[in-house]
């Protein structure tokens, strides 16, 4: 049972007055260090440059979920992981899990997002928008910076027009880009780790095809494998220590993805000829400790540092920093140092007192869990007619952008008031926001994708489980249109298939087959487009920057109807079919130019041949502001549209709520209501 928020709050100061008078006030100095300065995330933005620091920016934390936090840690002092030397910088795009390189200077620090380049001025501590370059997939792609020429190689973009898989290279001193597109099969995403080795002047590349180096001039060959048994490329990270006569490959997820490692190896390039990676023993009883996946990490002299990251599940760490000595062979230190000098053990006591915090701040966390839901953008959704407009996961939009949890469905079948929906709780589910899903007819099986994991909401027995692994190149913001006639879901652009190519990946909501259709196509991707099923014409449609288009499984891609849609917006837009597929309604998103969210709603008229078109709804001026909304969740029933959530602001730093989160219109009547009516 939920306890009250004021109960909690009083229950947890009592522990901390107890836990002060215990520990003293050395620890309140660490707890300060760790926890009030900057929050403890996995899944970040990071760069490192080397006795200088490690960049970090934006990530995810387990109390309130997606930051724009953005700090550095200072690797030109020395300094106990007790009490890092940390300096925040102005908050960050809330971008986690993207490509990221910074200057030699330390001046220039670049993150990278699909269609976007900001730039952070370590001189003015400000953030701005640099350039406009499509980059496919971002979202856990990871970028190798060649400090000696300021270049930041960015392997598996598609920067180019024709949308050829790239290798992106941006020079840090001015944002100018090249790429090569010479073609590679190797795995791309979230499943490999990259690194620059200065000694060698090349990218280093680990993953599921295995071990490989690449230079501009000569493209990719393969690298030393030698002593490497194991790789677990998902959620590792890979850096170069001393000038580049090492390298380190550290954590990520265990080769059947069901916990986390902390394998460490160390490769030593300095002996031409005896080249080999050597594995770091593990004192068992430190495993837990170690184990991580996600984290930042980077490199000063021989020592290498990790931030972050998360174990099993999602679950804290026991500490957020930890180091590793590459000269003396020692796994974990408390000192960091610009010289070396004897180490020490970690400290346990630390340790604990760090775990018994994140244990109190999860007793704070069950406060989200009361029957009121969290106003949300970007959700995971489906719908069903006359059954649900089923809502899971999303970004909060309360001040700062911020994951949820949170499942519920809005009962379609039976009629209420926009300002009070029938809404059913359902089991809190994934932190899966913005991804594809689908659900079978039947209103049973519920499919979520996210990465390369599928996992099913069983509607009967109310419960979360993962169904299958399958890697989707860049699921986030990807969407999904289900046929329900024969329980099928779609999802354009993804990378199911054994050689990566662009492909429609299909998936059966009866019993979780794919299969997957890899005819090439060159539409815009990511997150500017739209998607729905039109069940009268049994096929897919499809709104984005390259037009309009329709799908079926037989013929493949061909143009569709697109008179009277003479604007469209489609970051954050969302697509219905209405009227068993005589109408279709495109509605929401961000304005053209990126600077508002707009109420703009599209009607396609397709009941009268010959006669297809859209039709411009137009809006009250004085409600204008009620109904410009982006990433909002969509669903269609009884020639209704029903529209609940979204962002009245374009950006993740100060997202607001819409005043009223549900709305409703009729396309029979081709008005905005308050009520919406279920059929009989």
């Amino acid at each position: 049972m939920p306890q009250s928020h004021s109960n909690i709050k009083g229950a947890f100061h009592v522990l901390t007055r107890i836990l002060v008078l215990l520990l003293g006030t050395s620890l309140i100095t660490f707890v300060h260090a760790q926890s009030d300065m900057v929050e403890c995330t996995f899944q970040s933005t990071y760069t490192s440059l080397e006795g200088r620091g490690l960049y970090i920016q934006s990530g995810i934390t387990m109390s309130k979920g997606l930051t724009t936090q953005a700090f550095m840690i200072d690797l030109s002092k020395s300094w106990t992981i007790d009490s890092p030397s940390i300096k925040k910088l102005a908050s960050g795009t809330g971008w986690n899990y993207f490509p990221s390189g910074i200057s030699s200077d330390g001046k220039n620090w670049y993150t990278l997002k699909n269609d976007r380049g900001e730039f952070y001025d370590s001189t003015t501590n400000t953030w701005k928008e640099k350039f406009r370059l499509y980059i496919q997939g971002a979202f856990g792609l990871t970028g190798a910076t060649d400090h000696a020429n300021d270049m930041l190689y960015i392997p598996f973009a598609f920067p180019n027009a024709n949308r050829r898989i790239a290798m992106l290279r941006i020079n840090l001193k001015n944002g100018d880009t090249q790429s090569d597109d010479r073609p590679f099969s190797l795995s791309k995403q979230s499943l490999y780790a990259t690194a620059w080795n200065p000694l060698r002047k090349s990218l280093i590349y680990v993953g599921t095809s295995g071990v490989f180096e690449y230079t501009w001039e000569n493209g990719w060959k393969p690298f030393f494998t030698k002593g490497l048994d194991t790789i677990s490329p998902s959620g590792s990270c890979l850096v170069s220590v001393s000038g580049g006569k090492k390298m380190a490959l550290y954590g990520g997820m265990t080769q059947d993805r069901k916990d986390t490692t902390a394998d460490l190896y160390i490769l030593n390039l300095s002996k031409k000829g005896k080249e080999g990676w050597t594995k770091v023993p593990m004192d068992p009883k430190q495993k837990s400790l170690y184990s991580r996946k996600e984290a930042a990490c980077g490199s000063s002299g021989d020592q290498i540092i990790i931030w972050g990251g998360t174990a099993t599940s999602g679950d804290y760490l026991d500490t957020s920093l930890i180091i590793f000595l590459t000269r003396q062979g020692i796994h974990v230190m408390n000192i960091m140092v610009r010289s070396l000098s004897n180490t020490k053990d970690a400290p346990r006591l630390l340790t604990r007192v760090m775990v018994f915090f994140l244990a109190a701040s999860l007793i704070l966390s069950a406060h989200a869990q009361s029957d009121k839901l969290d106003c949300v953008f970007h959700p995971t959704y489906t719908s069903l007619e006359g059954r649900g407009l089923y809502i899971q996961s999303g970004l909060v939009a309360d001040k700062q952008a911020h994951y949820s949890n949170q499942t519920f469905m809005i009962d379609l079948s039976k009629s209420w008031n926009a300002n009070n929906p029938s809404i059913k709780r359902l089991a809190d589910g994934y932190l899966s926001n913005y991804f594809p899903s689908g659900i079978s007819s039947d209103g049973k099986s519920w499919y979520v994708l996210k990465g390369d994991q599928g996992v099913l909401y069983n509607t009967t027995a109310n419960t979360w489980t993962e169904k299958f692994r399958l890697y989707i190149q860049g699921a986030a913001s990807l969407t999904g249109a289900t046929d329900q006639a024969n329980d099928m879901l779609y999802i354009p652009f993804a990378f199911p298939n054994a050689n990566r190519r662009i492909a429609m990946l299909r998936i059966n909501l009866r019993n979780g087959d794919t299969d997957s259709d890899n005819r090439p196509f060159s539409l815009s991707v990511q997150n500017r487009y739209a998607t729905a099923w039109n069940p009268l014409r049994k096929s897919l449609i499809y709104v984005g920057t390259s037009g309009v288009f329709e799908y079926t499984w037989e013929k493949g891609w061909k143009p569709f109807f697109n008179k009277g849609l003479d604007t469209i917006h489609l970051y954050g837009s969302c697509l219905v079919s209405v009227s068993g597929g005589k109408k279709m309604a495109l509605y929401g998103g961000v304005t053209q130019d990126d600077k508002g969210t707009t109420a703009d709603l599209y009607i396609l008229e397709l009941s009268k041949k010959g006669k297809e078109g859209w039709t411009k709804v137009p809006v009250d001026a004085k409600k204008k502001s009620l109904y410009s909304r982006k990433g909002a969740a969509c669903g269609s029933s009884n020639d209704q549209v029903i529209i609940w959530g979204g962002s009245a602001t374009t950006g993740l730093d100060k997202p607001v709520c819409p005043s009223q989160r549900t709305i409703v219109f009729n396309t029979k009547t081709m008005k905005w209501t308050d009520r919406y009516v279920a059929s009989k």
